[in-house]
């Protein structure tokens, strides 16, 4: 497993824990991205983490999220090709990767599941994209395709908001904040807020029942103002 990074840290997702045929403790794992060849998951115990294995199949994994129902995983493939891969994880023990699909852009950093679909930021292109999910977790091909437009365009999270409805989008290279609403697969534009220059925000985090921005929030996952 490639050496726990910052950015590695960060993506990693969650830890699930497995049935165990004993009633001793259950092994707990974490999901663990990265840019290596494939998925590295680790296992979890009083020590920290230890190394597990590796799905391969799952390049350059630097953002990882799971379903609500926490038996699938989506991770970026943060590529210049730009992918997105869906595994199944119902037996974290036996993941089955499902397949990928083309993010229509370069360098995907984050993504998130929105309902039946998945929200995936490109970095470099400065786009966003829509994948429908299908009943078996598999992703169906792209629905919409979002461009922001500006002198340097870098789409760094894309997020729904509770309801489903709504999605925000930061873009530090427009120090913009777009609001979309989600329907029927396509991102309808409804609203860019733009903050002040050079403010190159990079994530959100939400309050229930409000959402804000955080400046602390952006200054963690940004090593470096611009670019990154």
């Amino acid at each position: 497993m490639p050496d726990l990074r910052r950015r590695t840290v960060l993506g990693a997702t969650g830890l699930l824990a497995v049935p165990a045929p004993v009633p001793s403790s259950p092994p707990r794992l974490a999901f663990v991205g990265g840019y290596a060849a494939g998925l590295d998951i680790a296992l979890a115990g009083h020590a920290g983490l230890r190394r597990g294995f590796t799905v391969p199949g799952v390049p350059a994994a630097s953002w990882l999220a799971l379903s609500a129902d926490r038996k699938l995983l989506y991770a970026t493939n943060e590529t210049e090709e730009g992918t997105v891969t869906a595994v199944d994880v119902r037996d974290p023990l036996k993941p089955a990767v499902l397949g990928s699909r083309s993010t229509l852009g370069a360098g995907p950093t984050h993504l998130s599941v929105a309902g039946r679909h998945l929200l995936t930021a490109n970095y470099t292109s400065g786009s966003l994209v829509v994948h429908p999910i299908r009943r078996d977790g598999a992703l169906d091909e792209t629905t919409d395709l979002v461009r922001h437009t500006g002198a340097q365009p870098h789409a760094h999270q894309v997020l729904p908001d509770p309801s489903g409805r709504w999605v925000l989008a930061v873009d530090l290279g427009t120090d913009s904040v777009y609001v979309y609403r989600l329907d029927a697969g396509k991102l309808v534009a409804h609203q860019q807020v733009t903050l002040p220059g050079a403010s190159a925000p990079t994530c959100w985090t939400r309050r229930s029942p409000q959402w804000s921005s955080s400046a602390r929030c952006s200054t963690r996952c940004s090593t470096s103002p611009r670019p990154r």
